[in-house]
């Protein structure tokens, strides 16, 4: 067994032990959180903007003994994340084949695919750019079209499940993108639930609550009359 095969297994063995009495859904959730409240100080403390669902997550897991199988999880997705025999969407190919494969409508494109389908954009990507996905997903296109055009971009996505819309969040921080994720119900973001802006300074994903304070939200009507100009196009340059 290689050193990558015993990780996998590792991170596998440790989710469905923190799974106790919860949903992988919900487990999978919970562990993003754990993330994202681990890497995320509000500005001038030493607090996490999620201090209060971390406290929740540890009090609830604790209690079913699962806390440190919890606590395992983000190690291991980093050193699998530095193995170059992984691509860098393992996360998301994780919740389509353990989370969500009962969903037969749920489909990510393979990772290579998303290369090869941004490298056709990199034409468009002169200078800096706000590029947007409008059906973002676990974040791998815009990991990919950050691969073929640079990091210098800011990076945006709309994505209705939000689970799936934290995994994007927490995706582009790991690989230094900057932006914004907003989980709305449609693309015009009118069923606006939560957003996660993602900065490198200050470091982190900070919650967006309120539309009115989000990039995107203030951009809706220019990418709005593209997305009716190209209405099959995913990827807009703003």
């Amino acid at each position: 067994m290689t050193t990558t095969t015993r990780h996998l297994t590792d991170f596998v063995k440790a989710f469905k032990n923190a799974c106790k009495g919860k949903t992988p859904s919900q487990t999978f959730d919970d562990f993003l959180t754990v993330i994202m409240a681990f890497f995320t100080k509000m500005p001038k403390t030493e607090f996490t903007q999620y201090e209060k669902e971390f406290s929740c997550i540890r009090e609830t897991y604790r209690q079913t003994g699962a806390f440190d199988d919890l606590l395992r999880l983000p190690p291991i997705l980093f050193y699998l994340l530095e193995v170059k025999s992984t691509h860098p969407d393992i996360m998301g190919d994780f919740f389509l084949n353990v989370i969500d494969s009962e969903d037969e409508s749920f489909f990510l494109a393979p990772y290579d695919l998303c290369l090869q389908i941004t490298e056709l954009f990199s034409y468009e990507a002169i200078g800096t750019l706000c590029v947007l996905d409008t059906a973002v997903k676990s974040g791998r296109m815009l990991i990919a079209f950050s691969r073929n055009s640079g990091e210098r971009h800011k990076y945006y996505g709309i994505e209705s499940n939000p689970v799936l819309a934290k995994l994007a969040a927490v995706n582009m921080f790991i690989y230094g993108l900057s932006g914004e994720i907003v989980c709305a119900g449609d693309s015009d973001l009118e069923n606006f639930k939560t957003g996660f802006r993602v900065t490198m300074s200050p470091r982190g994903i900070f919650k967006i609550e309120e539309k009115e304070k989000s990039h995107l939200w203030l951009m809706r009507d220019v990418f709005g009359r593209m997305k009716k100009d190209n209405p099959q196009k995913r990827l807009l340059f703003l």
